[in-house]
């Protein structure tokens, strides 16, 4: 990812920190809104399932966040599988807020947080795992960031991308590029290609509404 790119993309998230932290708080919505944001996020939450299953059945237990925005993933995973979660993101605010919400649940020796670039960050371990959801949209050429993915992981590599064709994918282009952050779709094709170049021998595409969720054997 370009500098100016990586800066935009820094400065969406952390104006949007609270907003986005939102969309997990259920028991703060009213019905209406709980079932717009189950609805048009259908997406979200069923890659996260999907995600968390895939962890489960891999036996692991040190995982690794690319991109944990609010950490609520995170929080979910440390209680319900009883793993240890790195979180890592390069917007300040997101990293204040999932830090907050571990201390609140006493989950501070599962969970840790770093505020940094991924791709400039030198990890003292490997991680069993790590996801991705809602990051490689935002890169140009992610190809670096999978490179380095790879070399940090033993076993499993999840990452979503938006689905080129689908009924929000225009309003979405719109709202983002109103907003300048920078924004790429996917369709098979595209993912295949991409494997191609790492290259990833082992890998799925599960298609999830308007996401795929990619599953790579590492």
């Amino acid at each position: 990812m370009s500098k100016k790119n990586t800066q935009a993309v820094k400065s969406f998230f952390d104006g949007y920190a609270s907003g986005f932290y939102s969309i997990y708080k259920e028991e703060q919505k009213n019905p209406i809104k709980r079932f717009l944001d189950r609805t048009v996020r259908y997406s979200m939450f069923h890659r996260f399932q999907k995600v968390s299953e895939i962890i489960e059945k891999s036996n692991s237990r040190d995982v690794l966040d690319a991109g944990c925005g609010p950490g609520w993933h995170d929080i979910l995973l440390a209680k319900t599988l009883n793993i240890n979660i790195t979180g890592i993101d390069i917007a300040p605010e997101m990293i204040k807020i999932s830090e907050t919400e571990s201390k609140k649940r006493n989950l501070e020796t599962k969970l840790n947080f770093i505020t940094a670039d991924l791709l400039e960050y030198n990890f003292d371990q490997k991680f069993d795992a790590i996801f991705a959801l809602g990051v490689v949209e935002y890169f140009d050429d992610p190809i670096d960031l999978l490179k380095k993915m790879k070399k940090i992981c033993t076993n499993k590599i999840l990452f979503s991308v938006p689905v080129l064709n689908h009924w929000l994918t225009t309003q979405r282009k719109i709202r983002y590029k109103i907003r300048k952050c920078p924004l790429w779709f996917y369709d098979e094709k595209k993912i295949d290609n991409l494997m191609s170049q790492i290259p990833f021998v082992n890998y799925k595409i599960h298609k999830i509404d308007r996401d795929y969720l990619v599953e790579i054997s590492v």
